[in-house]
């Protein structure tokens, strides 16, 4: 059943797209029935179920995603592939402006130090210490080695030239998970659920 509807005569224009107020017609957690919400470009960019919401005057557009518990609000704007899952955020999340934030929203991730992050990736063994990647078998990845994207994009699009990494669970490829680290100021997006970037750390093999 749905929460909210989108408010036909209430909209504004970004970046060439028509965005609706939101309203919802039903209520949960803390939100009211007939409480009006932020904007967002069409429904697929906020779900239905549990508690997600858009509030204030932010925006939410593009194949942006809020949904599970997420709470966008103030002046943010969410766009292009980001998906937001857990927490709340305020900030503007537009071209990676904020990279700590979207790892906390969309991956459950904290950063301890704010210079690297661990993540996972799955790879195919080869042999102790050494993995072949999913996509080219010709590129190893080895314990306590830096593995280096021979080529990568600088655009925000998740599947692009560069390294992958996510969290545990976002792989369903590759015969071994391995635990990485990775320098913040070598992301070059964080999009659809996974981290795109020019370098990482592989830090070894995660028992299963």
């Amino acid at each position: 059943m749905k929460k909210y509807k989108l408010i036909k005569k209430d909209t504004i224009q970004h970046s060439g797209s028509i965005l609706y107020r939101i309203q919802c017609i039903k209520q949960f957690g803390s939100v009211h029935e007939g409480e009006l919400g932020g904007y967002i470009e069409k429904e697929s960019n906020l779900g239905h179920e549990d508690g997600a919401w858009v509030s204030g005057d932010a925006q939410v557009y593009g194949n942006a995603q809020v949904y599970g518990n997420a709470q966008v609000y103030g002046n943010a704007s969410v766009c292009e592939e980001i998906h937001l899952m857990y927490g709340r955020t305020s900030e503007d999340l537009r071209d990676n402006q904020n990279v700590h934030e979207t790892l906390k929203n969309s991956l459950n991730i904290v950063s301890r130090d704010k210079l690297t992050v661990i993540l996972y990736k799955r790879v195919n063994k080869i042999s102790d210490g050494k993995y072949a990647s999913l996509h080219d078998d010709k590129f190893v990845y080895e314990d306590s080695q830096i593995a280096r994207a021979i080529d990568y994009t600088r655009d925000m699009v998740s599947c692009s030239n560069g390294l992958h990494c996510s969290t545990p669970n976002y792989w369903d490829e590759g015969d071994t998970l391995i635990e990485v680290s990775v320098q913040i100021e070598d992301i070059i997006c964080v999009q659809a659920g996974k981290v795109r970037c020019k370098k990482l750390l592989v830090l070894g093999e995660v028992p299963e």
